[in-house]
């Protein structure tokens, strides 16, 4: 015997009963199916509302998570007074609402032709030095990103090695302990049509960045572009062109910085 179960004049699903015994079930077995096939209807509805409504509730408080972390963003933005500043709070608040494990911010130099590490977060002294510069022209993904003025999402090196091999490859090799199994990304810093610079974060293995973490760090950048470019512009005429100065590797676990590593800076 087989009985539907219906909602709203909707077949959601069925109710099967087997006897070994033939002609088993009569009017009285038919009407008690019907009756369980309605109660499983209606209880199979419950737990769909309170699942859209268990969504619903954890959407909007990951809007008013974001919303918040946008504004803790802007807020200590509108304080930074320099370049450095500016990077430092970006990657702090940055690398917070991700759960990156490393994270750096470029700079693009006076010759258009690199890219200038101009703050570091979780870099270990060896790495500052190997990533202080990069060649725009070669193949590591802050360099694509800059080139192609798109942001770069990379679930995985292995994962994305088929469909894009030249950056997964050099993934791995060009941001701080990235492994094969690490996602990352690398966003590009825009004003008008210009890239200035880019910014990268590596992140555990087992974690790939959803769509409102992915919204999060292209309106970060945005904001860091447009800071950046404002602390640029207010400086005199004389000295508005980028120029370079030693800083060190900072931690957001301490008060102070993580390591007496240096590396390059823009102010």
């Amino acid at each position: 015997m087989i009985v539907p179960m219906v909602l709203r004049s909707e077949a959601i699903g069925a109710i099967t009963f087997v006897s070994e015994e033939p002609g088993r079930y009569g009017e009285d077995d038919l009407e008690m199916a019907q009756r369980l096939a309605q109660k499983a209807s209606l209880a199979i509805e419950n737990a769909r509302l309170f699942r859209r409504e268990r969504q619903a509730r954890a959407a909007i408080e990951r809007a008013a998570d974001r919303m918040a972390r946008l504004q803790a963003l802007t807020s200590d933005l509108a304080t930074a007074l320099t370049s450095e500043a500016v990077a430092q709070v970006v990657i702090d608040h940055s690398s917070r609402a991700v759960g990156a494990t490393t994270a750096g911010i470029w700079a693009l130099d006076t010759d258009h032709r690199y890219a200038r590490l101009l703050r570091a977060w979780s870099y270990t002294p060896e790495e500052i030095e190997r990533f202080a510069v990069i060649d725009l022209q070669g193949p590591a993904p802050v360099a694509v990103a800059m080139r192609r003025r798109t942001p770069i999402f990379l679930e995985s090196v292995n994962a994305d090695r088929d469909r894009d091999p030249e950056t997964a490859d050099r993934a791995s090799q060009e941001l701080a302990r990235v492994e094969t199994s690490s996602s990352y990304a690398c966003l590009p810093l825009f004003v008008g049509d210009e890239a200035i610079g880019a910014l990268a974060f590596a992140l555990r293995g087992d974690h790939v960045l959803d769509g409102d973490e992915r919204a999060f760090l292209t309106v970060a950048a945005g904001h860091c572009a447009q800071s950046l470019y404002a602390r640029a512009s207010t400086r005199p005429s004389a000295a508005r062109a980028p120029r370079w100065r030693s800083c060190t590797s900072w931690s957001m676990r301490s008060a102070g910085p993580a390591r007496s590593s240096r590396c390059t800076s823009w102010r």
